[in-house]
């Protein structure tokens, strides 16, 4: 994910934490429809967690972009994500992801 170490590695560590915190709620017992009206501790920290997770790979993804339309990068980049923005950004509505 990118060419910045420190980003790959703060969106795993926070990846890992959500990890632990599902696998130790995975086991609990949850009463129907209490969820959407009382949330538990480890339920906002995990949403929290998504959203953090998500906000740092749509940065990636903005980087990416701007470098292209600023002209400092030819492509989006040949790795994962750079194959994923690129198909996201493709001329031919087939291949286009949405």
């Amino acid at each position: 994910f990118g060419s910045n170490y420190l980003e790959g590695e703060k969106i795993f560590a926070m990846l890992n934490k959500l990890t632990i915190l599902v696998s130790q709620n995975i086991s609990k017992h949850k009463i129907p429809f209490i969820n959407k009206l009382w949330k538990s501790a480890e339920m906002l920290e995990s949403e929290k967690l998504e959203k953090e997770i998500q906000d740092c790979v749509m940065k990636m993804v903005k980087k990416r972009e701007d470098k292209v339309v600023n002209g400092e990068a030819d492509s989006f980049g040949n790795d994962f994500l750079g194959l994923l923005v690129n198909a996201y950004h493709d001329s031919d509505e087939k291949n286009r992801l949405s």
